[in-house]
């Protein structure tokens, strides 16, 4: 006598194939896809959900782990970019395969037709897609100067920006144990924030005296 097959059973088998191949066939996130969502995200208040894009490098010499990450968008990030969030249009998605790299590009206008571009860059890597965060935030100190009238597209504007931005975040960046900003290369070494002001001071001092 043949056994017959329960409904359930059936209908859990069913289930089971059309997850697999949504699994198979549903279309993945491409790096390009990952640095739009991430600039989007950043700008639009919820900067403190891509901790995960953090490269392991950049979480432990700066000392970025999640608590303050969260609490740097809270405190800075966040309430920052509410005062561009509506002088800002995406204007460029890029790939460059042989690189493992993708960008994405929007534009800030502010006062007097002054404009500045903010750029995010999300590499491959064995472990997801990643994107250099204290390099995101520290563009909010070259958006917050062009609001304020500032052509940062000169490099000596560009250096004084980034250093006034820095010097008035410097206290919450120390309590909260972030103690520099790495670069793409877990190589390279981690330049603390006051290495930083003077390696930057120094090229801003030669641009002046030009």
């Amino acid at each position: 006598m043949r056994r017959l097959t329960s409904k359930p059973a059936v209908i859990g088998a069913i289930a089971v194939f059309v997850l697999a191949a949504a699994y198979v066939f549903w279309p993945r996130a491409t790096l390009a896809d990952h640095a739009k969502s991430v600039l989007l995200q950043f700008v639009n208040g919820q900067s403190s959900d891509l901790h995960t894009y953090s490269p392991p490098h950049e979480i432990e010499a700066a000392g970025l782990s999640k608590e303050a990450w969260t609490q740097l968008c809270t405190k800075l990030i966040d309430p920052r970019t509410a005062a561009f969030r509506q002088k800002f249009s995406l204007v460029n998605v890029e790939t460059w395969e042989d690189r493992g790299v993708a960008g994405a590009d929007a534009l800030f206008e502010g006062p007097a037709g002054l404009r500045y571009t903010f750029s995010c860059q999300v590499s491959a890597s064995d472990s997801g897609p990643k994107c250099l965060l204290l390099q995101l935030y520290s563009q909010t100190w070259l958006m917050e100067a062009a609001m304020d009238g500032i052509d940062v597209s000169q490099t000596a504007e560009m250096l004084q920006a980034g250093l006034k931005g820095q010097d008035k975040d410097i206290a919450v960046l120390k309590a909260l144990g972030i103690k520099g900003r790495v670069e793409e290369d877990p190589d390279e070494p981690l330049l603390t924030w006051e290495e930083r002001k003077e390696k930057h001071q120094k090229i801003l001092d030669q641009y002046k005296a030009q």
